[in-house]
């Protein structure tokens, strides 16, 4: 049943009809006519009407008190964030790992629960462990009802102590939260579960008060506080940004020391044979490449951005082989005035031919620089590889298929970065591109076919199967 209202001519009746089934058909049958609606409405005869009927319905009861204000709440939760996240928490194994790992532990409390109530509060408002408590009497949590301060306390103690095989230790010791960490990884790893790549990066964090006695120090603060004792914190994610593990060391330490240790674990506790790491410029030094590629693994490391006497882009114009030697000198001087300069020769294969001079480009070259001074190795083929083959290799280093760019050019060389913007395919009288360069204007392609050279020489027409780290800027 259901009201209707039924038009007649310049007035409105509200009707109760039910449906009918008539045969296949159904009509509305009509039960009562209440009158004229204006008439109804003009002395509140409808609104005590459907008033009088709520009365034998709970929930519309409940829905006009709630509109009136009169209706009374004995306490409210809030459910949607720990619906959301719960069900994440368990997809991803954490509740079971944590009750596996606590065991047959005598606590009186869920261990599990209080972690996962510290976790949820700082993923939805942050904050200390004493504030959960207080914000937990907002929230309804399967399991934490009685979750009390010294319950968080203690879970947090519990993640924090310290174990009895130390092997795999980076430079803190190893604590419940590693093996925790290692088991979450072992539940979703596969046979094909090498870290193709390996993202790590640090922070600092400050405090108050004179608490951290074993890891709070005074260190180079990224928060611009070095009046405060601080803790480094790293994290190392894998391609699809899911984190692997944390590492927590006392707030003196440098990030340059500290990819390797993190590297170490990786192997020995995680099992990962092949890894490529990334890291940014702070992570960087002489010792740590040399290391990492002792250990036979590839890298992505951040590099510091050349100064201005380090980037230069020489163009001569209406010069020769010679000419452009003495220039390459007058610039280098100011490089390295004092110390021996390493010069790496790439460039054209007809570079060797002999001229009508008797000595080819490179002859002369080799002549120029043979001093104390100077000690150049020559990286020039006997013959070129075809021009689309090497131009491909360059369009791949700037950006390939997968989106990894893989080269940058320095805002200073303007003459290459010309050549790569306007530089285009020989065009014959119909319009069809050729494989060859348009070489119509004498100022383009001088410098980009240099720069292909180098990466043809360096890195190859046909890249190997798989990732490469390398990078050149």
């Amino acid at each position: 049943m259901f009201f209707r209202i039924k038009p007649s001519g310049e007035r409105r009746y509200l009707q109760i009809v039910e449906n009918v089934r008539d045969g296949a058909k159904t009509r509305q049958s009509v039960l009562c006519t209440l009158g004229r609606i204006d008439e109804l409405e003009a002395d509140g005869k409808l609104d005590v009407l459907l008033r009088s009927g709520t009365r034998l319905c709970a929930t519309a009861m409940l829905l006009s008190s709630l509109r009136d204000g009169t209706l009374e709440a004995a306490s409210t939760k809030r459910i949607g964030g720990p619906l959301v996240f719960a069900r994440l928490w368990e997809e991803s194994g954490c509740r079971k790992v944590i009750e596996d790992v606590v065991g047959g532990r005598g606590f009186a409390f869920s261990v599990e629960r209080a972690i996962f109530a510290t976790v949820l509060h700082r993923l939805l408002v942050s904050g200390s462990d004493r504030a959960c408590e207080r914000w937990l009497a907002a929230y309804r949590i399967e399991g934490a009802e009685g979750l009390e301060l010294h319950h968080l306390y203690r879970a947090m103690m519990w993640l924090g102590e310290g174990l009895a095989d130390q092997s795999g230790a980076t430079r803190a010791p190893r604590r419940t939260k590693d093996v925790i960490e290692e088991r979450l990884f072992e539940r979703r790893r596969s046979l094909f579960s090498d870290l193709s790549v390996v993202l790590f990066d640090t922070t600092s964090l400050f405090f108050y008060g004179a608490g951290g006695a074993s890891l709070g120090r005074h260190g180079k603060s990224k928060d611009h506080r070095p009046d405060l004792k601080q803790v480094i914190v790293g994290v190392v994610l894998d391609a699809e940004g899911r984190a692997i593990c944390s590492e927590t060391w006392p707030g003196n330490a440098t990030d340059v020391k500290a990819l390797l240790p993190v590297v170490d674990r990786l192997r020995r506790r995680f099992g990962v044979a092949r890894m490529c790491m990334v890291a940014d410029r702070g992570m960087i030094s002489a010792e740590t490449i040399a290391e990492l590629e002792a250990r036979n693994i590839e890298y992505i490391l951040g590099v510091r951005e050349r100064s201005d006497k380090e980037v230069r882009e020489i163009v001569l114009a209406d010069s020769n082989t010679l000419e452009a030697c003495r220039a390459f000198v007058s610039r280098t001087e100011q490089m390295n005035p004092t110390g021996v300069v390493d010069v790496q020769l790439y460039g054209d294969a007809a570079g060797g031919a002999r001229s009508t001079a008797g000595k080819s480009d490179y002859e002369i070259i080799r002549g120029f620089f043979r001093t104390e001074t100077f000690r150049v190795t020559h990286n020039v083929r006997n013959t070129n590889p075809l021009v689309r083959d090497r131009v491909n290799a360059v369009n791949a280093m700037l950006c390939n298929s997968q989106g990894i760019r893989r080269l940058s050019i320095d805002p200073r060389c303007r003459r290459l970065i010309r050549d790569l913007e306007r530089v285009s395919w020989k065009a014959d009288h119909h319009g069809n591109l050729s494989a060859q360069l348009d070489k119509s204007d004498p100022e383009l392609t001088h410098t980009s076919d240099a720069l292909g050279y180098l990466i043809e020489r360096e890195f190859g027409l046909h890249p190997e199967v798989g990732f490469r780290a390398d990078f050149i800027g």
